[in-house]
């Protein structure tokens, strides 16, 4: 790509993270959405850009997977399984906020399944919850560590290592992870 070309599309990046950024603002005031349908927008033709390792296009594909289920608009889910695919793509180009996002989506997407105790969507969504986590992400962390920590979806405890990406998340402020490791330590 050029260096034009790359230019370029990083304008495009930041001039639809900054609509995003003045729709929050607004958001609860105004309900204002001309500022989500210009990111939108953008996004979308971001998405759309051939250079799939470029970081810009996979923060465009991660900003717009989380339109698209809901996360940026009040709940309203627009397009699920397209959300779905993006947050994956975005997650298997190594963004661990993708990462710890595709793993809750599997898990939501495929409730029933989790419930009849099928272990592939579990798995699939612990491996996400890792990598996440060994990203630095702090909602991973804390995520993947209550998870050790109690035994749920199927893994073993580990309470050692529960606990050291519960400090992890905590040391980064998260307050659940500052709460359970509270309740650990009262045990």
């Amino acid at each position: 790509m050029s260096d034009e070309r790359a230019k370029e599309l990083e304008k495009k990046f930041i001039r639809a993270r900054d609509y995003c950024k003045e729709y929050y603002k607004l958001r609860d005031e105004e309900k204002d959405e001309d500022f989500l349908n210009k990111s939108v927008d953008l996004f979308k033709k971001l998405t759309y850009h051939r250079d799939f390792t470029n970081p810009l296009v996979i923060g465009a594909k991660l900003y717009l997977a989380r339109y698209l289920v809901g996360y940026h608009n009040n709940n309203k889910l627009i397009d699920f399984e397209r959300g779905k695919s993006l947050f994956k793509e975005a997650a298997d180009a190594g963004n661990h906020d993708a990462q710890f996002d595709y793993a809750l989506v599997i898990l939501l997407t495929h409730n029933k399944l989790i419930k009849d105790e099928k272990l592939d969507k579990k798995k699939e969504s612990i491996k996400y919850l890792r990598l996440s986590a060994s990203g630095g992400n702090s909602s991973a962390q804390f995520n993947l560590g209550d998870v050790l920590y109690n035994g749920k979806l199927g893994i073993d405890k580990d309470e050692e290592g529960a606990i050291a990406l519960l400090k992890l998340s905590a040391e980064q402020g998260h307050p659940k992870a500052i709460n359970l490791l509270k309740e650990v330590e009262k045990k």
